[in-house]
């Protein structure tokens, strides 16, 4: 096996490739920097391949060389493989210029009021404080719909933009499990 393939999962139909033990995408630009820093414990000469590989699969199309070759998930694709999915997603139904939802996702209550506020103009009708018993916060429903499975490229720039995604049907995948295991260990402690 290729030592690109025991780091790297290429995946041509969104034109990236997974780090499969960081979970984020890694363009062929930056392949070097990456394995040099997360990857160190690998020979010289495997990092030299595997750089070797990630500028043949940008030759060839199959992993974009930046930001503008991703192809993002359309709203209901399937989750990517080795990315986490986190199940806890708010996304904006805001109607654009178009008639479309703006469909913009945050993980946050915050964070979606924030996009509301500051992208369409949306105030919060209900005061400040602690909320009634039984309430949701406000906007949600009106604006925003909660409980959207997403996923993420990345952890910078355009890549961490979240993406509405399916999840696997009857059981979750193990990386979700591991994901919302260790978040329960740590809000257990």
């Amino acid at each position: 096996m290729h030592p690109f393939d025991n780091v790297f999962v290429p995946l041509p139909r969104y034109r990236i490739a997974i780090c499969s033990s960081c979970h984020n995408a890694v363009f062929p630009s930056s392949i070097k920097t990456h394995v040099n820093t997360h990857h160190c414990y690998l020979p010289v000469r495997h990092r030299q391949q595997i750089i070797q590989r990630a500028v043949e699969l940008e030759r060839r199309g199959i992993v974009g060389s930046d930001v503008s070759g991703i192809q993002f998930p359309s709203p209901g694709d399937p989750a990517v493989p080795g990315l986490p999915v986190w199940p806890d997603g708010k996304k904006c139904i805001v109607p654009g210029p178009d008639g479309h939802p703006c469909g913009h996702i945050r993980r946050t209550y915050r964070g979606i009021q924030a996009h509301c506020r500051d992208a369409h103009g949306w105030t919060n009708v209900r005061a400040r404080g602690r909320p009634s018993a039984g309430v949701s916060p406000g906007g949600e429903g009106d604006v925003w719909v909660d409980s959207i499975h997403c996923q993420q490229f990345g952890k910078t720039g355009t890549l961490q933009r979240l993406f509405e995604v399916t999840p696997a049907q009857a059981s979750t995948s193990t990386m979700e499990g591991s994901v919302h295991q260790s978040h329960r260990t740590q809000q257990s402690r």
